[in-house]
């Protein structure tokens, strides 16, 4: 994979979403960012590792080096809606239909939800890896990345894993 350059995350974390956050690691605290165009958002099947490719630029960012380009809360910039589901009910096939409408951008199970959602559960425990305010503020994070989208998406669509309905 090549290297992403900081200066195009820090430029892009706001409003490009072919900045995409990919991963979450709260043990090393940082996150893993690729540049993804609209293609690839929508030929993926999904949006975990599977996506990764020797093609794509990439780079972990730690959350400390992340935090001056934070401090400002960010914002949705589309409307952003999600399919939460339980077990395999076809979710993946309504996700793709939608993302073949016009305006519609649909995101695949993101994989840093699937990070959080356990995370959620353990926020006050004495072993978790991020207490309660930061796991909100890793939650709003990612909710304003995949709010934005390209010139023609009019609404965001987010397809959740099943594991991360606690998040609902």
């Amino acid at each position: 994979m090549a290297l992403l350059p900081m200066e195009a995350i820090r430029d892009g974390i706001r409003t490009d979403p072919s900045i995409y956050p990919q991963n979450l690691d709260l043990t090393r605290q940082a996150l893993l960012f690729l540049r993804l165009d609209e293609a690839a958002f929508r030929t993926a099947s999904f949006l975990d590792d599977r996506i990764l490719s020797p093609q794509l630029q990439g780079r972990w960012v730690t959350f400390a080096e992340m935090e001056p380009w934070l401090a400002t809360p960010a914002t949705l910039q589309r409307p952003l809606n999600f399919i939460f589901h339980a077990g395999h009910v076809g979710s993946t096939l309504i996700s793709r239909l939608l993302d073949d409408m016009s305006g519609v951008l649909g995101l695949r199970e993101p994989l840093p939800l699937r990070v959080l959602a356990p995370a959620l559960g353990d926020v006050d425990a004495a072993h978790a890896l991020v207490g309660p305010a930061q796991w909100a503020r890793l939650l709003r994070f990612h909710l304003a990345c995949w709010g934005r989208g390209y010139a023609d998406t009019r609404q965001v669509i987010v397809k959740a894993t099943s594991g991360a309905s606690p998040c609902a």
